[in-house]
């Protein structure tokens, strides 16, 4: 016959198999870590109730001595305890056999007591010689008692069941890290794994860095990304105050501890320039006033011609301005020889005049320039 897996609800189930001995219901259990709402497993409880023949009969049956729940039994309580697993374990070993091999010759011995002469059960065990096992403390590492064959009187079992692990993972995936409990299912040695603490990344979203830091580095914890926060920001700015001829503009930046503050030159006005003794008025410009600026120079420009700005320009009909003398006259010949002394500008056509009878204050002839006609009076 084939027992399928016993289907424990919590390490309750699990303790009361072992603390009854029924070891055959036990070897059925499909998870034997499995943790009560406390989070023992039932060879915890069995350390917290003393009970010492529970507790090698969950060893044997696969039970993880190395539970976190284990670590978490104050360790004086478990030294003591252990203390008395050694010395109950050492007197069933006189004979070089542990207390459960010896249950076992005592349930063999009393089948053959109890069966009768004639040998019935030897012959009916003909059959069952692959069957080679009849405690799973026998079963090799990773494995656990399977099927079965016998009679009513005597049972041996083939260690052909997988342990059934409750972790999955060979090697802990990228932001798990080994807590150090172990389970070998078969040939395959299972790790429980557990989120990376990662101690020192204490934030979860770059926006939660200080004032003044920034993402220094990053460490992967199960699922969620921390984040360590030690870079001091980069500033624009390298001024902690602004002094002299300088003021804040309202723009800080904070660098780790430091704050530094954007600053610029004081307004100098119009045509006026900072430099660095101060506010002075552009080229062509005086009398730089704070708040307001430089006034333009003035300028002699001589005749036929006006002041532009830090310039002088001749007036129209003239031209080649110097320094301290003005403009000339623009002086042209027409086609018909006459020279024009002077002219200005009609509806853009340059009109030009001459002095026929040497008077200056008489304009006797018009001469059209651009066309080389005359028209006066005779």
């Amino acid at each position: 016959m084939n027992f399928g897996c016993f289907a424990a609800n919590n390490a309750t189930d699990v303790y009361l198999l072992a603390k009854t001995e029924n070891t055959s219901e036990l070897n059925k259990v499909e998870n034997i870590d499995v943790v009560d709402s406390d989070g023992n497993t039932a060879l915890c409880s069995a350390i917290k109730f003393n009970d010492v023949d529970a507790y090698n009969i969950l060893k044997k049956a696969g039970a993880n001595t190395e539970h976190k729940c284990v670590k978490k039994i104050p360790s004086e309580q478990y030294k003591t305890f252990l203390q008395k697993v050694g010395a109950a374990n050492k007197s069933w070993s006189f004979l070089g056999m542990g207390k459960w091999a010896w249950a076992t010759i005592g349930v063999g011995v009393a089948a053959a007591m109890g069966g009768g002469g004639g040998g019935g059960s030897d012959t009916s065990m003909a059959s069952c010689d692959d069957y080679q096992y009849t405690d799973f403390s026998q079963c090799p590492a990773g494995y656990t008692l399977g099927s079965s064959c016998g009679t009513t009187e005597e049972i041996r079992y083939k260690c052909d069941r997988l342990i059934s692990c409750p972790y999955e993972n060979v090697e802990c995936a990228n932001g798990w890290v080994e807590t150090g409990n172990t389970c070998q299912s078969g040939e395959i040695l299972y790790k429980e794994c557990e989120p990376d603490t990662c101690d020192g990344y204490n934030y979860v979203d770059t926006n939660e860095c200080p004032a003044g830091y920034t993402v220094s580095d990053s460490c992967l914890s199960g699922s969620v990304t921390k984040y360590k926060c030690e870079t001091p920001v980069t500033c624009l700015y390298n001024t902690t105050e602004c002094t002299g001829a300088y003021v804040e503009t309202g723009n800080t930046c904070q660098s780790g501890e430091i704050l530094y503050k954007e600053c610029e030159p004081l307004n100098c006005g119009l045509n006026a320039t900072w430099s660095k003794s101060g506010c002075i008025c552009n080229s062509g410009y005086q009398n730089w006033v704070s708040g307001v600026g430089c006034s333009l120079i003035p300028l002699s420009c001589g005749t036929y011609a006006y002041q532009n700005g830090t310039s002088c320009q001749c007036e129209p009909g003239y031209e080649n301005w110097e320094s301290g003398i003005g403009c000339s006259v623009i002086r042209v010949n027409t086609p018909n020889n006459v020279e024009i002394i002077s002219h200005t500008t009609i509806n853009s056509e340059v009109i030009g005049k001459t002095d026929r009878d040497g008077m200056s204050n008489n304009a006797d002839i018009y001469i059209e320039a651009a066309a080389g006609v005359s028209n006066g009076n005779s």
